[in-house]
């Protein structure tokens, strides 16, 4: 999911007319009475990566224009997302950077994006500097968006979660969203490979004010979810599983192993631009994938379904599955 700057803008015609010229973005729709004609194209161009979103449609000989433009709201309080442990949290909200556009994302799902997260999901300091700081030391911008760190976020209080499971930690950025669902006495356990990832998200954790309640275990997942059921370690009331596809099976088989019923088990990128539908795909990330839709259907201590996504992430999805009794 690595990502880039959006397309250079583009604009079509319809119908053979000349295209709008692209210095003021508009979005317009067919006028006059009754239908537009069948054979009215409509077209899509991202004038501006700023937040203005043009659009011309034509039909029967006439059209009209109306300018969209997408401009935060003033932060509100209830969107806010709680810091309880102190941190840069304390230095007040600021609105979300806009989500690095997919190079496989159409411009216009990164400017929905864009305005999701101005109006819905402000961001503090520990967020921001988070992700400045993952850049700064090469990390690659695979981290969860906005707004999906917010979704992981609420899930977590929903299901009042106080023992979360993260397999793959990158550079924090998504364990700051969990950890700051847990309760005072909560607890998140999360594991990387990657020593370098594992340095910055301890840091970004510590400035976040979450060292104390979220631990990063250096290794590989495998091996750390060994270590884990050989401690007898307390169940988990939520995992997420966002690490190498092809070990999605093993992660999944692990997890059950430290769950209990009524925990809930997330999976991200399982659709892979559509290619988890392609029996015959060669691709490593999407037989992982479906090999781990085999083993969850055939699974009958679980319940689950899948959601395909677009955003500024691409197209992509995640599996969301409730543990049940043995």
């Amino acid at each position: 999911m690595a990502a880039s700057a959006p397309s250079p803008s583009r604009t079509k015609t319809a119908r053979g007319r000349p295209a709008a010229k692209p210095a003021a973005p508009v979005a317009s729709r067919a006028a006059g009475k009754g239908r537009a004609s069948a054979k009215a194209v409509a077209s899509r161009s991202i004038v501006r990566p700023t937040g203005s979103v043009a659009r011309t449609v034509s039909g029967k000989g006439t059209t009209a224009s109306a300018r969209l433009k997408l401009k935060p709201k003033p932060e509100q309080k209830a969107n806010l997302v709680p810091a309880p442990r102190g941190g840069n949290a304390s230095r007040g909200a600021r609105p979300a950077a806009a989500p690095a556009a997919h190079p496989h994302a159409d411009p216009l799902w990164s400017v929905v994006d864009q305005y999701l997260v101005a109006q819905l999901v402000p961001q503090d300091a520990a967020l921001t500097d988070a992700l400045r700081d993952s850049t700064s030391a090469g990390l690659p911008t695979i981290n969860v968006a906005p707004n999906q760190g917010k979704f992981l976020h609420l899930l977590a209080r929903i299901h009042r979660a106080r023992r979360i499971l993260e397999i793959g930690t990158l550079g924090g950025y998504s364990a700051i969203w969990l950890a700051r669902a847990l309760p005072a006495d909560g607890r998140l356990i999360t594991l990387e490979i990657d020593p370098k990832h594992a340095e910055v998200a301890r840091a970004n954790l510590h400035r976040a004010g979450l060292a104390d309640v979220a631990e990063v275990r250096l290794g590989r997942a495998v091996e750390s979810l060994a270590n884990l059921v050989a401690e007898a370690a307390a169940p988990f009331d939520l995992v997420f599983i966002d690490a190498d596809k092809p070990s999605n099976p093993d992660y999944f088989s692990w997890a059950l192993k430290l769950t209990r019923p009524g925990s809930v088990i997330i999976v991200d990128n399982v659709v892979r631009r559509g290619l988890v539908a392609d029996a015959a795909s060669t691709d490593l990330n999407v037989i992982g994938v479906r090999r781990l839709n085999d083993l969850i259907a055939a699974e009958k201590r679980v319940s689950a379904t899948s959601v395909q996504t677009v955003g500024s992430k691409g197209h992509d999805g995640f599996t969301l599955i409730v543990v049940g009794e043995s």
